[in-house]
């Protein structure tokens, strides 16, 4: 769970709002397996950053608990989601 919580840190540290809407969870015939699709929707605490990007997640559950999250996103969005908030580069809105 460490790598789960130090993700959490960064993301509500980053941002003032970060909104997830989920827009499809799709059945399979594994129960202990969920894939779904959502979007962001998050605006940067210290500069004004816009981030929205949409995601495809592979969720994997043992004994009601998460075993694994495997996500994909559009990297081109992230990518100049981070540049905004580098010192030495201006606010960029994605």
């Amino acid at each position: 769970m460490g790598g789960y919580r130090r993700l959490l840190t960064a993301t509500f540290t980053m941002f003032k709002k970060f909104d997830i809407t989920i827009t499809d969870i799709y059945d399979l015939v594994d129960p202990n397996r969920l894939i779904a699709r959502y979007r962001s929707d998050s605006e940067g605490r210290d500069k004004p950053v816009v981030y929205q990007n949409e995601y495809i997640g592979v969720f994997d559950f043992r004994d009601g608990k998460m075993t694994s999250w495997r996500e994909w996103a559009n990297p081109e969005v992230s990518h100049a989601a981070i540049a905004g908030f580098a010192d030495d580069t201006p606010a960029v809105n994605a």
